[in-house]
Formats: structure tokens, C-alpha cells, sequence
């Protein structure tokens, strides 16, 4: 039996009630379990209710709702969210996730005045994941401070991922990260991972000699 708008809101509010006894990870988990179970015509009814929501309030909760559906018209709500002041650590990482959905540049620049803030980590991997090129002066720049390499190291890995690694080394030579520090700090990294490198060895490699960083 298909769930009506009625069944959704109450199955929802259930759900948002487990929100004070779960940690961030888990809540969202949850909700994207919850989402993806749907079929084509009940996820119809289930886009209205998170709609009806976010008109009512942009908290961390409906926010994680819509990075799971199909919303556009929630997107200038979510922008406007994240321009105000001081925006708790929670409810500013489900906005960014849900921001990455609708990648249009007033979202994009919601996203990167964080860069220079407490939230710099989180920011730059979103923005990243929304447009990787423009994101590549930050990324140098986060590298050059030597102060996330990891964060820095899943952003590259992430775009591996989705373009494989010719074009990868394409987009770092492109924008040839324009610091030869930054440069520098990416060597020492692929070449000599002490920490957390998310690359295969072979992976590094291809890496270091499309990038001319090669100790060789």
C-alpha cells in the first residue's frame, strides 16, 4: 500500500524524535536509509512533506531531509540559512550537504565565505564536491598551511574517484595548484605517506610522474 503525505509527516516526526539519542553520523544514515527505500511514487508525496518542512524551518534535521530529494526550490532557503551569523556546527554541515545537490554559484559562494572560518574543512570539501576546478585556488592554499593534509588528500582522492586519474592530474596541472609551496607539500605527502593517504601505491605514483613531482 502506497503512504500518503499524512503517513510521511508522522513517520518522519518518529524519526526526528530518535534526533536527541543518535550522533550526527548515525541520524543521517537513518534518514538516507529511509529515503531510499521509497519508490518512484511515494518519494512524490515524501519531496511535498520535506518541502512543507523547510518552508517552516531550516533546521539540521530538514535540512539532512532535502540533501535526499530532489528540491531546487529549497535551495535559496538552505543559502540563506548558511549567510547567518553563526550558524551551529550541525545545522551548517547539513546545509553544505544539501547545497551540493544544487550546484548554482550563489550556492557555491554560501559555501566558500566558511573557508576562512572555524568550519575551513568542512567548507572547502563541500565546495570541492560542488565544483572542483574553482575550488582549486582554496585547495592550494589549504595545502600550502599545511594544516588538513587529509582533508586536502580526501578532496583529491574524491575527485579521482569520479574523473580517474588523467583527467585528475589534467585539473592539478591546469591550475598547477599555483603555489610552490602547496606543490612542494603535495610531494612530501604522495611520496612519503606517514598519515592517512587514501591513494594506492600505484595511484601516488601515476600521481608524482603526471605532476613532474617525482623524488626521481
Amino acid at each position: 500500500m502506497i503512504r500518503d503525505q499524512a503517513q510521511f509527516e508522522k513517520e518522519i516526526a518518529d524519526i526526528e524524535g530518535e534526533a536527541y539519542y543518535i550522533d550526527y553520523a548515525e541520524l543521517f544514515g537513518m534518514i538516507r536509509h529511509y529515503a531510499a527505500q521509497l519508490d518512484e511514487h511515494e518519494h512524490g508525496a515524501y519531496s511535498h512533506v520535506v518541502w512543507n518542512r523547510m518552508q517552516i524551518e531550516c533546521s539540521a534535521f530538514n535540512a539532512m531531509l532535502c540533501s535526499t530529494v530532489n528540491l531546487p526550490q529549497a535551495a535559496p532557503l538552505l543559502v540563506s540559512a548558511l549567510a547567518s551569523e553563526n550558524p551551529e556546527p550541525q545545522l551548517l554541515r547539513a546545509i553544505m550537504t544539501a547545497l551540493v545537490r544544487y550546484p548554482a554559484d550563489e550556492a557555491y559562494r554560501a559555501i566558500a565565505r566558511y573557508i576562512d572560518s572555524a568550519f575551513a574543512s568542512d567548507a572547502l570539501m563541500f565546495a570541492a564536491r560542488m565544483d572542483f576546478e574553482r575550488s582549486l585556488p582554496y585547495l592550494s592554499m589549504a595545502l600550502a598551511r599545511a594544516e588538513d593534509d587529509s582533508g586536502c588528500l580526501q578532496i583529491i582522492r574524491e575527485r579521482l574517484d569520479d574523473v580517474g586519474l588523467d583527467r585528475l592530474v589534467d585539473d592539478l596541472e591546469t591550475f598547477n595548484l599555483s603555489s610552490d609551496t602547496s606543490l612542494a607539500r603535495l610531494r612530501d605527502l604522495l611520496a612519503d605517506p606517514r598519515g592517512y593517504c587514501p591513494f594506492s601505491e600505484v595511484q601516488r605514483n601515476f600521481l608524482l610522474r603526471g605532476l613532474g613531482l617525482s623524488y626521481e
